[in-house]
């Protein structure tokens, strides 16, 4: 499935066209109109590579949490609060 293809039923789900608030998703819808096929595609590529390295990062970060003995978090205090 092609980036492109994915655009259109974005598109047919949400009218950019007709949306009288201006919201992020028509913001977004209306600019990719105005692009190539190929911007779209390479932009929906760009954020699959992204969102997969940000769920590997939080693996990572899952798996160091539950190895270590130490609290997450260290009540730190200050002068007038002793």
């Amino acid at each position: 499935m092609g980036g492109g293809s994915v655009f259109r039923s974005i598109q047919d789900m949400h009218n950019a066209d007709d949306c009288p608030y201006g919201c992020p998703l028509c913001t977004g819808i209306g600019l990719l109109k105005q692009m190539r096929p190929e911007v779209g595609e390479h932009l929906a590529a760009a954020a699959k590579e992204f969102f997969l390295a940000a769920k590997a990062f939080m693996e990572t970060m899952a798996e160091q949490g539950s190895k270590s003995t130490e609290p997450p978090l260290e009540k730190v205090w200050f002068e007038d609060e002793a």
